[in-house]
């Protein structure tokens, strides 16, 4: 390639939109030219907007729109690469071979390979090593952690069961069905936060499940699960350690999917979403099983993050009226606004979720009427106005008709 790839050439290599015919010609000329290596580090700086839609899911749905596969022509030490199964925010995933163990893995390595800026190598290295500190049967397990040809990669189990967001597909699904998958990724997720792991971007998308063997339906269940099924919790792209994390993110970034996002993300401060942040995104994940919709879903992606964070979402009950109150009592209970209103930890919702399908008495309580009050405030701001309005004007005629009766009386 003699002369220099042009700025929307420069634009399609950041946001993987290149054609695999011309990849290779700009990488190379990249190599040796230096303006144009200048150009590109300009272009993939941070601008003053560029948080919203660099660390958050901003498409209505979860799901990616399709894309051009980047070449992956490189055979990679003990592995053969078969095919590209998805992509996400920083990575790209493929199905492959371990030559060696002779066993399916799932390989993801870093979607813009040595164009990737030191932030987005140090996030993706993280995620690799939040998943390999843990295991557990709800947690996808990595196998290998390595780089090749200065592109980082790291070997994980192959899921092939598809994931939550395949299975639902807006339909409400049996609640003892939904409260038994929820219970179990409960666990996983308390255990990652055992193990100082906050993974903050759960979403149906990021639930796989294993094809397990012997998996014939039970007839008490949904079609779509039975409990044969193992759910997996993945996609730590945007996992926070605890004891260190290893790729800070700046304070002000919304990090997560906004229809599943605890209000303390979508206020925008990182460090407010600790574990109670997982423990709300696993009862809007709930919530999507029993009625069919996310809590909250706005017009836009904007207009949903300020409905997570002003307005109440609507009982589970109003939408499927034939939920047991438990239920809805356990769902609404992760919902609640402030963090520490909420399961003191994801163990704790699992223990409920479990006493529930035991039919024992479940520890959340519905909340009071004076909470009624103000969650239906929240939820009909007009009709609470109009209210407030009409109580002031009453009041007020009360305490005029008294005053008029005791100047009649003196």
């Amino acid at each position: 390639m003699s002369d220099c790839p042009s700025i929307t050439q420069l634009k399609q290599l950041i946001d993987d939109m290149l054609p695999p015919c011309e990849f290779e010609d700009v990488e190379t000329h990249l190599e040796t030219c230096v303006d144009c290596a200048a150009t590109l580090d300009a272009l993939t700086a941070n601008g003053a907007f560029s948080w919203l839609t660099a660390t958050t899911d901003l498409s209505p749905s979860s799901a990616d729109a399709p894309r051009p596969a980047r070449p992956f022509s490189c055979a990679l030490p003990g592995y053969e690469v078969l095919e590209e199964l998805g992509r996400g925010g920083h990575g790209v995933v493929y199905r492959a071979r371990q030559l060696g163990l002779n066993r399916p893995v799932a390989i993801k390595v870093l979607r813009k390979g040595s164009f990737a800026t030191p932030q987005e190598l140090s996030r993706f290295l993280a995620e690799a090593e939040s998943v390999a500190r843990l295991s557990h049967p709800q947690i996808v397990q990595v196998f290998a952690v390595g780089e090749y040809e200065g592109l980082p990669f790291f070997a994980m189990e192959l899921l092939e069961g598809g994931s939550l967001a395949e299975r639902c597909q807006g339909v409400p699904v049996a609640s003892r069905s939904a409260a038994r998958l929820i219970e179990r990724l409960a666990r996983g997720v308390d255990h990652a936060h055992r193990h100082n792991v906050i993974h903050r971007d759960l979403k149906p998308g990021n639930i796989l499940f294993d094809r397990a063997p012997g998996g014939a339906e039970q007839p008490h269940e949904s079609p779509r699960f039975s409990d044969d099924d193992l759910p997996k919790i993945a996609d730590f792209g945007l996992a926070k350690q605890l004891d260190g994390d290893p790729a800070p993110t700046p304070t002000v970034a919304i990090l997560g999917t906004p229809s599943y996002m605890a209000p303390e993300q979508a206020l925008g401060g990182t460090k407010a979403a600790g574990p109670a942040a997982d423990i709300y995104a696993l009862g809007a994940v709930l919530y999507e099983l029993l009625t069919g919709r996310p809590p909250f879903r706005g017009e836009t992606p904007f207009e949903t993050l300020m409905q997570v964070r002003d307005h109440e979402p609507v009982g589970p009950r109003q939408l499927q009226p034939r939920l047991a109150v438990d239920l809805e009592t356990i769902c609404l209970k992760c919902l609640r606004k402030r963090p520490l209103e909420r399961y003191a930890s994801a163990a704790e919702l699992a223990d409920d979720l479990g006493r529930f399908l035991r039919g024992e008495a479940v520890r959340a309580r519905p909340p009071g009427p004076i909470e009624r009050l103000v969650k239906w405030s929240r939820r009909n701001p007009v009709k609470s106005s109009l209210s407030g309005f009409g109580l002031v004007a009453l009041f007020a005629a009360l305490a005029a008709t008294a005053w008029v009766v005791e100047k009649v009386h003196e």
